[in-house]
């Protein structure tokens, strides 16, 4: 399912299966909601959201063979609340380029990099998000990336809850972080950030 130029409408209660390229994708200046959708075996991305489209991602549903469950590239402006990403064999939510967005209230579990990456110089909003049982990291931000982190529960990763890297920056508040196999959070190479009242307990490495 596409959605490209000034296209708008509903993409709501499909099953999308065995696409080889993708599952639902919205780019140019679109507007489409895409919602209740469940989306398997996509190959890509299920959910690949471009250019300057302004996508309303609700309460879909990604599973099966992909490497990205939900991308969102170039400039675009999402509100993607409400998902289910699992088993993805690269990263659950990708936030590249300089996208912004609301990440709310979405369920990562199970990629085998990161649950969720942000990169380049995106600067999205995440709160009440869960990134659990990754093999990878929790979230990685990296690049010159920012954004705003808080109340997620970021839980049982296989390596670091929350790694920042390069010239990444941003703001981590009330977020619960635990139970990880190597530490809480993770800062290398220029990275800073403000950090404030977040739990990190029971992670393998101080």
């Amino acid at each position: 399912v596409k959605f490209e130029g000034k296209s708008a409408g509903e993409c709501v209660d499909n099953v999308v299966e065995n696409c080889a390229r993708g599952g639902v994708k919205s780019s140019g200046k679109s507007s489409p909601l895409i919602q209740h959708n469940v989306i398997t075996d996509t190959t890509l991305c299920g959910i690949d959201v471009t250019d300057s489209s302004t996508a309303r991602v609700y309460d879909n549903h990604i599973s099966g063979k992909h490497c990205i469950g939900i991308q969102v590239a170039d400039s675009t402006n999402v509100a993607c609340h409400g998902n289910t990403v699992m088993d993805s064999q690269g990263t659950g939510i990708l936030v590249c380029d300089s996208a912004t967005g609301m990440f709310c209230k979405n369920i990562v579990v199970g990629a085998v990099k990161s649950g969720v990456g942000v990169r380049d110089t995106a600067w999205p909003t995440f709160v009440a998000n869960k990134v659990q049982r990754c093999s990878g990291s929790g979230f990685v931000v990296h690049g010159v990336a920012s954004g705003v982190f808080r109340e997620n529960e970021i839980s049982y990763n296989g390596v670091v809850g929350v790694a920042l890297k390069g010239n990444a920056d941003a703001l981590w508040e009330e977020n619960h972080v635990r139970h990880n196999g190597a530490h809480g959070f993770l800062l290398r190479e220029d990275a800073t950030g403000t950090y404030q009242r977040n739990i990190v307990e029971e992670n393998a490495m101080v």
